[in-house]
């Protein structure tokens, strides 16, 4: 079983807090900055479809790719045009989008620079010429804060989840032990799934798009105009 399968009915719930719009109002924006007229953008890793349906708003024409069908099912509710695959190895024909957008540190998840490599050459393959490729990544810094700030718990009206945190200094990765229970008559089911994420750093993630043949790069401290530094948490990288 992949992970988020056991958690997708109650992902939602547990990212209640997080600003989706204003997610894509910055992406399009930075679109925008780069001089973006395409309309066809594929959502890679999107999950239950936040961050398809803002794009919907604007205009967009959104495709959602994920490799979870759980999260799928959950996401397919929404009237999101969806497809199911791995990111890896994208099931679309060459020159198919005219962006590519990934956000919420989906990309932390690809554990290994080959099969992150992989998908830079994927996504690269199916952009149009001139296309864009949008992205945010946690930093091992920014990983580190997380693990520091300890447990958390997120409640809705049918579950509550446990979250702990811990992180390898030397392989720059986080681990995360997520519980979550679920309501059951008077009684609960419990879930448990491991999430894994490595952070890399601005120079690491540049070297990988430009062997996939990206050469137009940027990176914005994420939500902003800014460089990136040392003490950035969340970086949005700017591809083309």
């Amino acid at each position: 079983m992949r992970v988020f399968d056991r958690i997708a009915p109650f992902y939602d719930g547990m990212m209640q807090d997080i600003d989706y719009d204003g997610w894509i109002d910055y992406l399009v924006e930075v679109m925008k900055k780069k001089g973006f007229k395409g309309r066809k953008i594929l959502d890679l890793a999107c999950g239950t479809g936040n961050s398809s349906i803002p794009l919907k708003k604007y205009g967009y024409d959104v495709v959602g790719i994920d490799i979870s069908l759980s999260m799928l099912r959950e996401a397919g509710k929404k009237g999101v045009s969806l497809v199911y695959g791995d990111a890896r190895v994208l099931p679309f024909k060459d020159s198919s989008f005219d962006g590519v957008i990934s956000i919420f540190d989906s990309l932390n998840y690809i554990m290994d620079d080959g099969e992150l490599l992989q998908v830079f050459r994927s996504v690269r393959r199916v952009l149009k010429e001139g296309g864009i490729f949008l992205f945010d990544m946690n930093t091992p810094f920014g990983l580190r804060m997380i693990a520091l700030q300890g447990d958390e718990i997120r409640e809705g009206e049918d579950f509550f989840s446990v979250w702990r945190h811990s992180y390898d200094e030397e392989t720059k990765e986080i681990t995360l032990h997520l519980v979550v229970f679920e309501r059951n008559g008077r009684g609960w089911i419990r879930y448990d799934e491991v999430h894994r994420e490595k952070g890399r750093t601005k120079a690491e993630v540049f070297e990988l798009l430009e062997h996939a043949g990206f050469s137009s790069l940027s990176a914005y401290a994420n939500f902003t105009f800014r460089r990136p530094d040392g003490r950035t948490k969340r970086i949005l990288y700017v591809a083309s």
